[in-house]
């Protein structure tokens, strides 16, 4: 269970008027059949992956079970390589934001920091780029604990 609030699945018509065949105001474009509604489905189901793997991970690690340093070492570069398209995922989604300031109408609700919704979105953006930076140092960071790990030999425990 996450502590996010994901959007209903949308089953029929939608916002960008997609009836059950997915064919929306622009027709079935280049994504086939119900376009829009699956690629949102499948990048809310690929971030809660994310999540959830992450997740398990530390729950697997929480009582220091026994790892050899070369398992430890396929894990950070499991790690190191899903941080690394941490920086384009958070690029892409801050253009998206961007792009909905002009193709959607926004509103804020009653909870939000502020009443202009361009300000919302502009301010999710900075945090975004700031993300993006933080992820490059996090890449560089779990790839330097991977190449020390990957020279690490385990014999017979003591």
């Amino acid at each position: 269970m996450t502590a996010h609030n994901d959007p209903p699945r949308k089953n029929g018509a939608g916002e960008n008027g997609a009836g059950e065949n997915g064919a929306g105001e622009n027709g079935a474009g280049e994504n086939g059949a119900g376009g829009h509604v699956d690629e949102a489905e499948t990048s809310l189901a690929a971030a809660r992956a994310v999540e959830d793997a992450t997740q398990d991970l530390c729950r697997a690690t929480v009582d220091r079970p026994m790892l050899t340093p070369s398992e430890v070492d396929v894990v950070l570069a499991h790690l190191a390589a899903a941080a690394a398209a941490l920086p384009q995922a958070c690029a892409q989604l801050s253009e998206i934001l961007d792009d909905a300031k002009t193709d959607q109408v926004l509103q804020t609700d009653a909870m939000a920091d502020t009443d202009d919704p361009t300000l919302a979105v502009d301010t999710a953006r900075m945090h975004l780029d700031e993300a993006r930076d933080a992820a490059v140092a996090l890449h560089r960071l779990l790839n330097a604990a991977h190449a020390q790990t990957a020279h690490v030999i385990s014999h017979a425990s003591l």
